[in-house]
């Protein structure tokens, strides 16, 4: 739809950014239920013009600090996604516990409601200075003068409450077996950044940064190894008297320096010998497994696909597909081609309206398939 006036639109939109007139419009709100509950706020096409037009500025700048810190982070960057995650906290294991040959243990947190509880006041005191410092970084480019404009477009969109002017679709009923402290309508005023934009992703993952600064500090004076993928962060440490330690001091800290809590809950303490598990996988001395939670997901969803196939939901068929290409496209960098024929075996009405690419690395729907 966009495409029909973009030629006239863009140089308006170009016109309130420049004149700093520019306010985010109504934004499409709904819930999605896998894998889990989650509250998604779709920004206005314009807006994501606009949130793009930002992070082209803004993600080189972050980069480097995230390179700074020795790559601890794992998650929106590119080169840095879930199996690199893996990859370096099974060195970082192998380091520590001396490939296995002395006792080390893994302690892994994580944040409540973590992109809902992010302090937005606290982001920007973090954020509008850090900015003007790195700002060098774009001297003489096409980007150098825009260093004021920049500033005053991030605190636009760091202080936007979508949820005040939003179209809610899809399911209405799930909000109310949603938990409150995971929808941005229920939190306190200047809590919380919408799932769904681009610089919310970016922002929290610099957000967290400044926690980075004091693990990776108080995991170095412990001789441990620190990794961390989006909220989900851990230690793998030499003792589990260590372990116990990080978890008290990162409670204390995430309080201290991103007002924000530790989930009372999501605590995991293992020996690094009985398997670590991390972003969908089970690190064991020399493989990796999928977890059996990954495992029931991808098996769910290939079943959601045989129903969608059996009433010729075309739509729903589509968007079955996709989700099983994505579980795919994890599931082969592991050993699970037994995994994945299996799930594919006992499905009937599935091979009538598609077909599978390779070694079931892809899922395909026929260009035969005649459905509503």
């Amino acid at each position: 739809m966009y495409r029909l006036i973009w030629h006239e639109d863009l140089l308006d939109l170009a016109r309130e950014v420049y004149e700093r007139t520019y306010r985010p419009t109504t934004s499409t709100c709904f819930i999605v239920t896998r894998p889990k509950l989650r509250e998604v706020f779709a920004a206005n096409f314009r807006d994501r013009i606009v949130q793009h037009w930002l992070c082209l500025r803004l993600e080189p700048l972050f980069e480097a600090r995230f390179v700074e810190h020795g790559n601890v982070s794992f998650n929106c960057r590119k080169g840095f996604g879930t199996f690199a995650c893996i990859d370096q906290l099974t060195k970082n294991t192998i380091e520590v516990s001396d490939n296995y040959s002395h006792e080390a243990w893994y302690a892994q947190f994580d944040i409540k409601g973590f992109f809902m509880s992010i302090d937005c006041e606290r982001l920007l005191e973090y954020l509008l200075p850090f900015i003007k410092e790195k700002w060098n970084y774009w001297k003489g480019t096409i980007y150098e003068q825009d260093l004021d404009l920049v500033l005053w477009l991030t605190e636009v969109i760091v202080r936007h409450r979508p949820q005040d002017d939003c179209i809610r679709q899809g399911n209405l009923k799930l909000w109310r077996i949603l938990p409150k402290n995971k929808s941005l309508f229920y939190i306190e005023w200047m809590r919380g950044e919408p799932i769904g934009n681009l610089t919310s992703q970016l922002f929290a993952n610099f957000y967290m940064s400044f926690f980075d600064e004091w693990a990776i500090k108080a995991a170095e004076e412990r001789g441990a190894k620190y990794v961390r993928f989006v909220d989900d962060f851990g230690f793998v440490c030499k003792t589990k008297e260590d372990a116990i330690y990080f978890k008290r001091a990162s409670r204390n800290q995430l309080r201290y320096i991103l007002n924000i809590q530790m989930h009372p809950n999501k605590i995991y303490i293992q020996e690094v010998k009985k398997g670590i598990k991390m972003v969908g996988g089970v690190i064991k001395p020399g493989r990796a497994y999928l977890s059996n939670r990954t495992v029931g997901n991808f098996i769910n969803t290939v079943n959601y696909l045989e129903e969608a196939c059996k009433n010729c939901n075309k739509e729903a068929i589509y968007a079955n597909v996709r989700s099983i290409n994505s579980y795919l496209g994890f599931l082969i960098h592991y050993q699970s081609y037994g995994i994945r024929r299996k799930a594919f075996s006992e499905l009937h009405y599935f091979w009538k309206a598609c077909y599978i690419q390779g070694k079931f690395q892809v899922v395909k729907v026929k260009n035969t398939v005649q459905c509503l």
